[in-house]
């Protein structure tokens, strides 16, 4: 189970938002999502397995990730892969039987996950850009299991978040394992504090800025009034500095989904703001 780090499954609520957005909520639509979700928690651990697989040896040089199964010579490296053979296989499966644009969505991910491990990882910029597209093609999958549109602001808010998350992880691994991280993960020497600190303060601020935009435009097309939608900005701009507050002292995981799991004011504001917008849109 450790291996399969259940915890990051939490990244795959983003395949919800299209439907919750929409305002077209249905007990069929929802199945379809939930179904996507399962499919994707099954290739993302894929992908994890692949990757503590490849990086088993320098995985042991980082004090945190030596403790994992692999690299602490729990699981062999063929298991690790077997297993994600498995998981792939049963993820495509699941995908083909809701639509081929999930799957075809599915395909993507590992493709970009095999590329991260074993080209882009440690190319600076790109491998936050990669990290990044993640993000973003989980709600992709939410669009392909539902046909439902996503707004062009849902996938720009994503996108800003998750450079946003990306450069913080860069940022706490470069400031917590010194010199030891470049032997964990060689494109830690090729980053600087100030250049990741100024790219996680922008793009959080960009986040900031086109939810506004959004709020902004719901409210001139009559979608909600403004008193109904801006409340919520109030929380997106809570976890947004909260984030980089805990990221600025060095008290945020680098693993932004356990960071999440842990802080207990940024995960009470995250599902006060869904079900918020959950009551204002239904």
């Amino acid at each position: 189970m450790r291996l399969l780090r259940p915890h990051q499954w939490v990244k795959n609520g983003l395949i919800f938002a299209p439907l919750l957005f929409s305002g077209q909520w249905s007990t069929p639509l929802f199945n379809l999502s939930l179904a996507a979700f399962a499919a994707f928690c099954l290739i993302s651990s894929a992908a994890y397995c692949l990757n503590d697989a490849a990086d088993q040896a320098r995985d042991r040089e980082h004090p945190e990730k030596c403790k994992r199964p692999v690299a602490a010579q729990q699981i062999s490296p063929f298991a690790a892969y077997l297993l994600a053979a498995v998981l792939t296989s049963c993820s495509l499966v699941l995908a083909l039987k809701i639509s081929q644009p999930l799957a075809a969505t599915i395909v993507c991910y590992l493709a970009l996950q095999l590329a991260y491990t074993f080209l882009i990882k440690n190319v600076p910029i790109l491998d936050i850009l990669l990290l990044s597209s993640l993000y973003v093609l989980r709600i992709m999958a939410g669009v392909a299991a539902t046909s439902i549109q996503a707004s062009t602001w849902i996938i720009i808010c994503t996108w800003m978040i998750a450079l946003m998350l990306a450069s913080g992880k860069r940022f706490l691994e470069v400031s917590r394992t010194g010199s030891t991280s470049h032997a964990s993960r060689p494109v830690l020497g090729k980053y600087s504090h100030h250049f990741l600190r100024h790219l996680m303060s922008s793009m959080g601020a960009a986040t900031l800025v086109c939810y506004l935009l959004w709020c902004s435009e719901s409210v001139q097309t009559g979608r909600f009034s403004a008193s109904e939608v801006f409340p919520s900005a109030l929380m997106v701009t809570f976890c947004l500095l909260r984030y980089q507050l805990l990221v600025y002292q060095k008290q945020f995981d680098e693993d932004p989904a356990k960071g999440l799991l842990k802080d207990f004011q940024i995960l009470v504001a995250v599902l006060l703001y869904v079900a918020y917008m959950a009551y204002v849109i239904y």
